[in-house]
Order: C-alpha cells, then sequence, then structure tokens
C-alpha cells in the first residue's frame, strides 16, 4: 500500500501541481568529519558559515542559485567561497542546464539522469519545515540521505536531484546538510527563462570554467 501511494503522488506531480514553489535552503559544514587533519581554526572557520540558496519552481520549470554566505555567530571568523553556479530543470523534457555568473552566455544542457534507482524502502521520518518528510537512498548508497516530502508533489530538489515522489527538502552527506528552511507557494513569480544556446558546451569545458587551474 505504501509504494502504491508514493506512485500516487508522483501522478499527481506530474499532472495536478499548478502552484508555485519557492524554497530557501541552508548548507551548512563540519569539515572535521572530511578532512580530520584540518587545523582547528580552519576548520572553526568553515563551520561558523552558512550558504544560502534558493529554489524557484514554476510551470515544470526550475532554477537553483546561490544566495549568500552568513556566519552562525556573527563575533566568529567565518569564510566560505561564492558559489555563481546557477542551475536549471526543464522537467517536461527532462533536460538540466548549467551556467556560472561570470560566463553567461557558456551553457551546459544534458539530460536528466533517468536511470537513478531511489531506494524507497527507508522507514524513518522527520519534519522539516512542518511537512512530514521519509527518508530515501540512492541506489543503496548509505552515505548520502535525501528526506523528501510526499504533501509538496513537485518531484525535484535541489542541486541536481530529482524524481522522488515529493520534493526534496534535505540532502546529508558526510561532512555537509543543505536543509529547507523556508517553504513558500507564492502566487507569482519571476519568469524562469531556460538558457536556450544555439550550441552547449561539453561537461569537461563547465568544469574548466568552474575550477580553473
Amino acid at each position: 500500500m505504501k509504494y502504491l501511494y508514493l506512485l500516487v503522488l508522483s501522478l499527481n506531480g506530474l499532472f495536478a501541481f499548478s502552484q508555485n514553489l519557492r524554497v530557501v535552503f541552508a548548507q551548512e559544514w563540519h569539515i572535521e568529519e572530511l578532512a580530520p587533519g584540518l587545523g582547528t581554526n580552519i576548520a572553526k572557520k568553515v563551520n561558523n558559515c552558512i550558504s544560502i540558496f534558493q529554489y524557484n519552481y514554476s510551470g515544470n520549470l526550475s532554477d537553483y542559485y546561490f544566495v549568500e554566505n552568513r556566519k552562525k555567530d556573527p563575533n566568529l571568523p567565518g569564510k566560505l567561497t561564492i558559489n555563481e553556479t546557477i542551475l536549471y530543470k526543464d522537467l517536461n523534457n527532462n533536460y538540466i542546464y548549467k551556467l556560472t555568473k561570470p560566463h553567461p552566455n557558456k551553457v551546459m544542457r544534458e539530460k536528466l539522469r533517468s536511470e537513478e534507482q531511489w531506494d524507497l524502502s527507508q522507514r524513518d521520518t522527520m519534519s522539516i519545515c512542518g511537512y512530514v518528510c521519509h527518508k530515501a537512498l540512492l541506489g543503496g548508497n548509505e552515505s548520502t540521505e535525501f528526506w523528501f516530502a510526499p504533501d509538496i508533489p513537485v518531484l525535484d530538489g535541489p542541486l541536481e536531484y530529482y524524481g522522488l515522489p515529493g520534493f526534496i527538502l534535505q540532502v546529508r552527506h558526510k561532512g555537509m546538510s543543505l536543509t529547507a528552511i523556508t517553504v513558500e507557494f507564492p502566487k507569482n513569480l519571476p519568469a524562469i527563462r531556460l538558457p536556450i544556446q544555439e550550441k552547449y558546451i561539453t561537461s569537461d569545458e563547465f568544469k574548466k570554467l568552474t575550477n580553473p587551474e
């Protein structure tokens, strides 16, 4: 019965959901879990920062981008780099687009990974922003957890993740968590315009833009 219920929610997300959605995410680090040998002062600076991202959805299109860095304790040092990547998803045609603010005309486009196998056998639940969320794993990989809300029938989430029967409100990985802090259904949203180009760059070319040597 549980899987039938999730299937019905998936169909509702595909055919019935017509509201706009805006979700603000906070990314926090626990850098000592990733780099135990890192100096204490550097770890404190990184752990004291929260990166804020915004997700917008309208008409089966979405975008996701960095907003700002904040300090947990304003009296302590904190330092993180600015993430200048903007992600767009076309859920009608299963495409994801990536670009960076310094190079808005150099756009990478690729098919969303529909082959992803979600493990929905987990029984854990928790509340995020007032929504009951269910735990999922990806391909049996227990190092990353995904928490999705069936009551928000948008089959999408932050970053590149999508396809669960409810919106993904949290991603947890070793040393990092990305958690929704506000969920809104605004009557109006600025139009989401896909960065359509005559020619797209490759994933390797995009990596060179974001990680120059």
